[in-house]
């Protein structure tokens, strides 16, 4: 049996404007990149960038967020202690017309209005990447890929903080340039407990604010035995989800089922 002991006054956030789990990715284009990150507060997101001729562009993104009722079981759709916690708001900003196989400079940042002035919050840390290489060339090049990975106290333990700090030795050390990290699913190892997707994100922000990651949805970002008709976000139309007849689908997911990895 549990005991109140005490209560706490109630904790503030000081910085809600703070960027966290700033990551690259891809799209089917050369001259793009794509920049996420999550804020405590509203703004219309910004990637300021530096072009290898110096010339400062910025770019303005898109938010989104979500909540426990778009989620389809427990623990994910319960609000308490330990299980759902709002995401706050999770940003996506499109680079386009850059030129492939350049180095780019760039940091995340927030427009916001303040008393009908326009303002933007810049994070402090410069961040840097390498565009993808041009369609045909033939320069070598290597990429990560790895698998169920969780969190420093999730998932496997101490392995997920250990592979986090690999990958950045390699990102460090590699002779050929490493262009991306393939994560081919089970990712943080939520599971319902939402604050596990910030912790993650924020262990692998050590190589993800350098090199695009991409990843695949694992039986523990997706699998549910039910409430997932009209929320399941892959468009099954089914309650349980993708659940083919050779598979041993259970309810991995936590009652996830695929919303914060499609969301983040």
């Amino acid at each position: 049996q549990l005991i109140l002991l005490s209560t706490s006054t109630r904790l503030k956030l000081p910085s809600l404007e703070v960027p966290t789990g700033i990551r690259l990715s891809l799209t089917n284009d050369a001259s793009e990149m794509v920049v996420q990150f999550t804020t405590g507060m509203s703004g219309v997101p910004i990637v300021q960038v530096v072009h290898p001729h110096k010339k400062v562009s910025i770019y303005r993104g898109q938010s989104t967020t979500y909540t426990s009722t778009d989620m389809c079981q427990y623990p994910a759709n319960s609000t308490e202690t330990g299980n759902f916690v709002p995401p706050g708001n999770l940003h996506t900003v499109l680079l386009n017309d850059l030129v492939p196989d350049k180095k780019y400079q760039y940091r995340v940042g927030l427009e916001t209005t303040q008393k009908s002035t326009k303002k933007i919050l810049y994070s402090l840390d410069y961040h840097k990447f390498l565009t993808s290489p041009t369609i045909g060339s033939d320069e070598p090049f290597s990429f990560i890929a790895y698998g169920d990975q969780g969190c420093p106290l999730d998932g496997w333990g101490i392995g997920g903080n250990y592979s986090a700090k690999m990958i950045k030795r390699e990102l460090d050390d590699s002779k050929i340039p490493i262009r991306a990290v393939h994560h081919f699913g089970d990712l943080s190892y939520a599971r319902g407990h939402a604050h596990l997707w910030d912790d993650w994100l924020g262990m692998i922000s050590v190589f993800t604010t350098r090199v695009p990651l991409l990843v695949g949805v694992g039986n523990h970002e997706y699998d549910h035995t039910g409430g997932g008709r009209g929320k399941d976000p892959s468009g099954e139309k089914s309650d349980h989800g993708f659940e083919p007849y050779w598979g041993n689908f259970g309810q991995d997911s936590g009652g996830e089922c695929g919303i914060p990895v499609s969301k983040r």
